[in-house]
């Protein structure tokens, strides 16, 4: 008597709610009642406000209560399997002079930055987030704790070859993980 079915037209995707209500005369059917209902829009004002709930609005990444809810859904998941974890706590080193001298636009730079290298860096699998300020999270699973380190080394020395350009001039930072 419900559903939701998918059409593309003209190249975009269309969403529509269907109900269906039988036509009754004296009794006995007599047809059927189907009605198309747009909710494309709605769709996707549910869609927006999913992705603010749970993705960081500066880095793109996951937002910390979000990176908590899947590292322990991920950590439950695998409970009673002997997956090693990893869990790598990240902060840029002496973020706070980069905002005082450069201006706070040329630190979400950096930060967004930092955040696309997380994304490359990283399997599809593991969990990656925003911890706060300057600090990100990630949960790396089924990884040995050589693997972790060479990863985290890996990703260290990628921040620190990064040149963002601001105000004419190239900023680099350094991280800790």
């Amino acid at each position: 008597s419900e559903g939701e079915i998918q059409v593309w037209t003209d190249g975009e995707e269309r969403h529509y709610k269907i109900t269906t209500n039988p036509i009754l005369r004296d009794t006995k059917h007599s047809g059927l009642c189907v009605v198309f209902r747009n909710v494309t829009v709605e769709n996707r004002l549910l869609e927006n406000l999913q992705r603010q709930a749970t993705v960081d609005a500066l880095t793109g990444i996951y937002n910390r209560g979000t990176f908590f809810d899947l590292a322990e859904a991920t950590l439950e998941h695998e409970k009673g399997r002997t997956l090693d974890f990893a869990l790598l706590m990240i902060d840029v080193d002496h973020f706070k002079q980069v905002n005082d001298n450069y201006g706070h636009p040329c630190g979400d730079s950096v930060l967004k930055a930092i955040a696309d290298i997380l994304k490359a860096h990283f399997r599809k699998g593991d969990v990656v987030g925003r911890y706060g300020g300057e600090e990100f999270a990630v949960l790396l699973a089924n990884i040995s704790g050589a693997q972790a380190v060479a990863a985290a080394e890996k990703f260290r020395k990628a921040i620190e070859d990064m040149k963002i350009c601001c105000q004419g001039q190239s900023v680099g930072v350094s991280n800790s993980a």
